[in-house]
């Protein structure tokens, strides 16, 4: 049987409590979803029944309890209300574990509670969660085990254990150590603290837990200890399958299924759908009405793409489909029906103009290779909204790529382009923690080529290794000129695959005399589909030699939580598809909570693409990202514009008769 993770049920009457509940609990170690209706509840119902219901400041709370039952029977129930008065026991359902609580108390007191309750539950009963869902542990305030806990056979794994009267220390990896023992001194004094720490097993491999202390009165501390999603072979998936919104499968399960498919699997299209200008439409709704507008437009893309097409909504306006046993050519008068239908959603709105248009761009998965397909699809929906929205475009010669191609010979074999930066700062003090190195070719303001990673290798026929090398050298070159700085490059997955990397760019920067720590390389998360015996040696042959390595596009394409635990991975830079949402999305700011939270257990640093808002910036970084990049920091510039000048090498002095 699968293991996954515990689903948590938040029904909330709106923004308020309930969604700030919801993006807490993204930082824990569940499945949580948010619901606001009973349509919502009957998805969430099907598509993975949960193991708790948290009840949020509902109107009617008789009838949302009522409701609560009959939609998830059995399946216990956290009520929180404004209300002074308790509820009746007539009011309480029979038959079911039930608890109300305030409203006016901190989060991290709602998170407790609901992590607690889920120990007392889901940990008794025989359920693949029994042995992922949060345990309680009794300590005294220097983290030795209570007399009245007996861990054996609910251990997180095989291995060690602490029994009664054993310290619990001595089973965490000794640099956590002195961590654990100053939250245990916080929650002495009432603290209520969550925080990751790692636990070891008898081979003395660590594995990331999420911890959670709080002061239980009489010199005792609770501890909820809980396993993140690396505590192989124990934590499976992550997340369920479905997105409760809108009902359609989630972004890892799509991806799951581009992976299976392979290159054997017959024909099959990717359709990328995203509204026009729906984040300054959104801002004139409420979030029920903005959930409304998703719901709608997922019922019109499976009415006119139904199974076995698989269409996923990836975050925001923007939804993705596969479409297998057809091309793309055949679909554009299908996705032109697909745009009348989300026309007429809403209404006319500002000017009497349509309230809602769409953008559709439509790829075929050539050899295998749905990343591409992802990209390219992606790449003529911004061709297709530049030329006005409301309308389809689809890859190949509708976005020039041979075109494109051409350009990228002649300005490589001409040298016409430059390396231009841009800054990645501190969410601290807002100064570059490094620059983005990214190639600029010809002369005009806004070059047709800036990154051409998007092409197969077979297209470029060994072009790409030749690009690669030439922006790493120019790189090189200005990290001699500069020594305070530091740059990330981008190695596209060509230049990956070769059998000359990575010793051919390790040789490199050991021929420029550049300390390897101030280069980072970034790859796309496509590298990592790669064959594990292929991907891991050169990952970890960077690692040895000090160059950081960065997923970049995390949350574009095809990309999996594991890989962040299975690979060396330094920094994760989220993809624009993944932050641009987070002032309006809970559902998307929920996501960015388990990625940061996954990556701060593994030591791995995040960066937010795509920061264009001050708004977006201070909730990302109210997320834990640790670094920022976009139009608000700073768009990419010539070297010279905003780095001082460079230092003349010095000569030694001549040699005096």
């Amino acid at each position: 049987m699968e293991l996954a993770l515990p689903h948590v049920v938040v029904w909330t009457t709106g923004p308020g409590l309930g969604t700030d509940l919801v993006a807490a609990l993204a930082a824990h170690p569940v499945e949580v979803s948010e619901i606001r209706g009973v349509v919502e509840a009957e998805r969430a119902a099907t598509s993975r029944p949960p193991l708790l219901v948290v009840l949020v400041s509902p109107l009617d709370v008789s009838g949302r309890i009522a409701a609560a039952t009959t939609i998830f029977p059995g399946v216990p129930i956290l009520l929180y209300t404004s209300s002074p008065t308790p509820l009746a026991a007539a009011d309480k359902p029979a038959g079911v574990v039930f608890e109300e609580h305030s409203t006016d108390q901190p989060i991290s007191e709602i998170c407790w509670q609901v992590a607690e309750l889920l120990s007392r539950t889901i940990r008794t009963s025989q359920t693949p969660e029994r042995r992922l869902g949060p345990m309680r542990i009794e300590l005294d305030r220097m983290g030795v085990v209570s007399g009245a806990f007996n861990l054996r056979g609910i251990w997180f794994f095989p291995g060690p254990y602490p029994r009664a009267g054993e310290s619990l220390l001595k089973l965490l990896q000794p640099e956590d150590r002195g961590l654990f023992t100053r939250y245990l001194e916080l929650a002495a004094e009432g603290a209520v603290s969550f925080f990751p720490v790692r636990v070891l097993d008898d081979a003395g491999a660590s594995h990331p837990m999420h911890a959670g202390l709080r002061f239980a009165g009489a010199g005792r501390v609770d501890l909820i200890l809980q396993p993140l999603i690396d505590c192989a072979p124990i934590v499976g998936r992550r997340r369920g399958t479905r997105d409760p919104l809108t009902g359609l499968i989630d972004r890892w399960e799509l991806w799951r299924q581009m992976e299976q498919r392979g290159a054997s699997a017959g024909p099959a299209c990717v359709l990328f759908a995203k509204l026009d200008a729906f984040e300054s439409i959104a801002t004139t709704m409420n979030f029920q009405q903005v959930d409304e507008v998703f719901d709608r437009v997922a019922s019109a893309i499976t009415r006119v793409f139904p199974w076995p097409a698989q269409p996923s909504r990836l975050t925001g306006g923007a939804f993705l489909c596969l479409i297998t046993d057809a091309a793309a050519e055949r679909l554009r008068t299908r996705a032109q029906r697909l745009i009348q239908l989300v026309n007429r959603i809403g209404g006319e709105g500002v000017f009497n103009e349509l309230r809602f248009g769409m953008s559709i761009g439509i790829a075929d998965v050539t050899d295998g290779d749905h990343d591409l397909a992802v990209r390219l699809a992606e790449t003529a929906v911004r061709e297709a909204h530049t030329a006005g929205g409301n309308r389809v475009v689809i890859a190949g010669a509708d976005t020039m790529v041979h075109l494109r191609v051409g350009d990228l010979q002649s300005n490589m074999d001409l040298d016409s382009w430059e390396l231009w930066l841009q800054p990645v700062v501190r969410g601290t003090d807002g100064k570059p923690e490094f620059h983005e190195a990214l190639a600029r070719f010809g002369t005009a303001p806004k070059p047709k080529i800036t990154r051409p990673d998007f092409f197969a290798a077979g297209q470029l026929a060994g072009l790409l290794e030749r690009f690669d090398r030439m922006v790493l050298l120019r790189s090189l070159e200005l990290l001699t000129a500069h020594s305070q700085l530091r740059l990330s490059v981008n190695v596209t997955r060509e230049t990956f695959a070769t059998e000359s990397f990575p010793e051919a760019a390790i040789a490199m920067v050991r021929d420029s005399q550049v300390d390897p720590s101030r280069i980072i390389i970034e790859i796309s998360p496509v590298c990592l589909t790669l064959p594990e015996d292929l991907v891991r040696p050169r990952l970890q042959r960077l690692e040895d030699v000090g160059i950081a390595v960065a997923i970049d596009d995390f949350g574009s394409g095809v990309c999996s939580l594991r890989h962040l635990t299975d690979f060396p991975i330094a920094m994760v830079k989220l993809d624009e598809l993944v932050t641009s949402y987070v002032a309006d999305d809970p559902l998307q700011r929920n996501f960015v909570r388990m990625v940061v939270n996954l990556c701060r257990a593994r030591g791995i640093r995040t960066v937010a693409e795509w920061t264009q808002t001050i708004e977006q910036m201070q909730r990302l970084a109210e997320d834990g990202v640790d670094f920022f990049q976009g139009e608000l920091l700073g768009m990419p510039m010539p070297p010279a514009d905003i780095l001082p000048p460079a230092k003349p090498p010095r000569t030694p002095p001549k040699a005096h008769a």
